[in-house]
């Protein structure tokens, strides 16, 4: 497993995938950045966190469910390479510019796409969200994603897609 991963975007995918590394005590360390705050019916947020800062409310709820955990909130918007050493996991809605990111996450209703690929492709761009937001999906993909970070199935340097509602796997390149 990573320890210290960075995740970019805290939308529905990064925030879940966030709070469930610390719920599981699966990092010691954690590094988030997000540039909005939380609008009304955002997944895995509360009607109360309506208007505050995402990363601020990530940080105090994982700081909640693990307060051993090592969180460092940046509230910005990243548009260019991060300059760390750190297991970059890219969550941003839009992947472009690219960043320097070790896998990208994208999740539109049943459908988990994990991009560990070397080459960044710069003409595609797998998050149109067309499909909406179901819970049932969105903790099963985020489970998808931890089994891959466990097994280091990163280092395959592939594009995966989950459809989770089959529970089917297809490596695409």
């Amino acid at each position: 497993m990573i320890n210290g991963p960075t995740i970019v975007g805290c939308g529905t995918l990064g925030a879940t995938l966030a709070l469930n590394l610390a719920e599981k005590r699966l990092v010691s360390k954690l590094t988030i950045y997000d540039f909005d705050s939380v609008s009304l019916g955002s997944y895995p947020f509360e009607p109360c966190d309506v208007g505050v800062s995402k990363v601020k409310v990530l940080e105090f709820h994982c700081k909640k469910l693990n307060p051993d955990l090592n969180i460092i909130a940046h509230e910005k918007r990243v548009l260019q390479p991060l300059n760390t050493n750190d297991f970059v996991i890219d969550c941003r809605d839009c992947k472009r510019p690219s960043i320097n990111s070790s896998i990208r996450l994208s999740l539109d209703g049943h459908l988990l796409y994990i991009d560990s690929s070397k080459k960044y492709s710069t003409s595609k761009n797998y998050h149109r969200y067309i499909y909406p937001k179901n819970p049932d999906f969105i903790e099963t993909a985020v489970s998808n994603i931890i089994n891959y970070l466990m097994n280091d199935e990163y280092s395959y340097h592939q594009l995966r897609l989950y459809n989770i509602k089959k529970s089917e796997q297809y490596n695409l390149k």
